[in-house]
């Protein structure tokens, strides 16, 4: 009976232990509007890759697959799936990385490595200027609203006519402050 008193301690010890760290993520500290700011291009950086930019590749190694041409990903700390689920997982929360992953005809692994068909989607010339507003709705939740200028295609001066917002949610999960959901906005 002693014995097991003092294995069921040990496992309620390591079991404290285990968690004390993610308590302590989670309650870390609200960050500033210029961080919000900086993780927000952080973002834009990563989704592009799903929508915008992929990532780069050298072009030297191709591989078919179905109607789709892919290239090894040439990108210093991405070569495998597992590195851009990682990557993306740095500024998303694991659900929306993990959907955002899922749903991409982009990038496939061959042998073990990542490859992208690459597709770069131009930037909407009816797309003008951003604003950006820091709404805090909790200690853990934080809205940024991006506003952007809608432009007159046809117009030379590139005369505004309108605007759109997008909110986007940031929120402090066990693993830091992540973007739980976001979309494009150019």
């Amino acid at each position: 009976m002693k014995k097991l008193f003092t294995v069921l301690l040990a496992l309620v010890a390591l079991v404290s232990l285990w968690q004390a760290p993610r308590t302590a993520q989670a309650a870390e500290a609200a960050p500033t509007d210029e961080q919000v700011l900086a993780a927000y291009q952080e973002a834009t950086t990563v989704h592009n890759w799903f929508f915008g930019t992929s990532l780069p590749t050298n072009g030297k190694d191709k591989k078919e697959y179905g109607y789709l041409i892919y290239y090894n990903v040439d990108y210093p700390s991405i070569k495998l799936s597992v590195d851009l689920q990682r990557e993306t997982q740095k500024v998303f929360t694991v659900e929306f990385a993990n959907a955002l992953i899922g749903k991409s005809l982009r990038y496939k692994d061959f042998d073990g490595w990542l490859y992208v068909c690459p597709i770069n989607i131009a930037k909407s010339k009816r797309i003008g200027e951003a604003t950006y507003q820091v709404e805090r709705l909790a200690p853990d939740k934080i809205v940024l609203h991006v506003t952007t200028q809608l432009i007159n295609p046809k117009s030379k001066d590139h005369v505004v006519v309108g605007s759109k917002t997008t909110d986007f949610s940031y929120v402090n999960t066990i693993a830091g402050w992540r973007f739980a959901t976001f979309s494009t906005i150019r």
